[in-house]
């Protein structure tokens, strides 16, 4: 068990400033009095990110994009914010929160592999980034999202760090449809996601499975309205667990939304609190097995009490205080065991499964 868990929070992601949107300020506050309830001190250590410099964030996202980004929130005068389009607003405060948004990734990958002393490596910490980052693409903002804070993340693992086989794994309700299309036609990012569908952005159909040097190594489990803990679990004893086992990851990055909660107004799932403590807690083993770091970045989640509490147990899953049983899957729905068989039909020329 790990000592103190490194949180990535600073109140710049509170003056991104969305007013009533469902992303909003609100979401980080249910987080941090949850912490101050019900985890004790020496249990989580906050940390304040640093900003990430141009050069990281133009490691997915267009320069123009950047400067357009840039430029739009200089512009905002007098607290007022605006909508960039139907879902995704910035403020006066959103491009430095933006920019810590990545730098929390940095960061994280900084304090692990940038450090000598092998006692002084932290192979666990989770980021709670506004904005978050799981919809943006290259040159565009969507959902809620500004720039993508994962694959940040992931490119500069593979730039910084010399990783050549980083795995992300997205349990967010919605597709992460910016993190696919990043890494769509490469090997060294294994995406793999589960998500309503259909839902918003409409991605993330079974036979997405990447192109050229890239087919194989993004999976997409998409699952009906009101699939719940059984069905997640099925999720990961027959596709995500097979998957990385034969991936052999270097590490993992998890963007880690909990909208697919039963609680949540977004959507349809049905997870329970204690699914998301066994997702976080099977992962866990697997990292801690390999010896490999584990970082998970916040994405949605928008009733705060079940955020709140689903983080916690997310937060004592990485410290190393779940043992998470076997998965019980005994009333899988047909529609999802039909959507695995398809994913599985489609990724058969690359990964084996039982």
């Amino acid at each position: 068990m790990i000592s103190a868990l490194p949180v990535y929070y600073c109140v710049e992601f509170l003056d991104h400033d969305t007013g009533d949107h469902p992303e909003n300020a609100g979401r980080l506050t249910s987080i941090i009095n949850a912490i101050d309830k019900d985890l004790v001190i020496g249990v989580v250590e906050l940390r304040d990110p640093r900003p990430a410099s141009k050069g990281y964030i133009l490691l997915n996202h267009d320069d123009s994009y950047y400067e357009m980004i840039k430029e739009e929130v200089a512009a905002l005068s007098g607290g007022s914010g605006r909508n960039l389009d139907p879902d995704t607003i910035i403020s006066p405060g959103s491009f430095i929160a933006a920019e810590k948004a990545v730098g929390a990734g940095i960061d994280m990958l900084h304090n692990y592999y940038g450090t000598t002393d092998e006692n002084g490596k932290e192979s666990r910490a989770i980021a709670l980034p506004r904005p978050p980052g799981h919809h943006a693409i290259a040159n565009r903002a969507m959902g809620f999202c500004l720039f993508n804070n994962i694959a940040i993340a992931a490119r500069a693992a593979i730039r910084d760090y010399g990783l050549e086989r980083v795995a992300i794994l997205d349990w967010d309700v919605h597709h992460g449809n910016g993190t696919e299309n990043s890494f769509y036609s490469e090997k060294e990012i294994l995406y793999i996601s589960t998500h309503q569908h259909p839902a918003y952005p409409g991605t993330g159909r079974s036979d997405e499975i990447g192109i050229g040097d890239g087919e194989g190594f993004n999976v997409n489990i998409p699952l009906a309205p009101v699939s719940g803990d059984a069905e997640a679990k099925y999720c990961f004893a027959s596709v995500i667990m097979p998957v990385l086992e034969q991936y052999d990851p270097q590490i993992l990055l998890i963007s880690a939304g909990y909208d697919a909660h039963e609680r949540d107004p977004l959507a349809s799932l049905t997870f329970s609190t204690q699914t998301f403590r066994w997702m976080a807690g099977t992962v866990d083993k697997f990292c801690s097995e390999r010896g490999i770091p584990m970082f998970a970045f916040l994405e949605g989640g928008y009733d705060y009490t079940a955020l709140a509490a689903s983080v916690i147990e997310t937060m004592r899953a990485m410290r190393g205080e779940v043992d998470p049983d076997e998965p019980e899957y005994l009333h899988v729905m047909d529609n999802v065991k039909r959507a695995v068989k398809e994913t599985q039909s489609a990724l058969s020329n690359n990964w084996k499964f039982s």
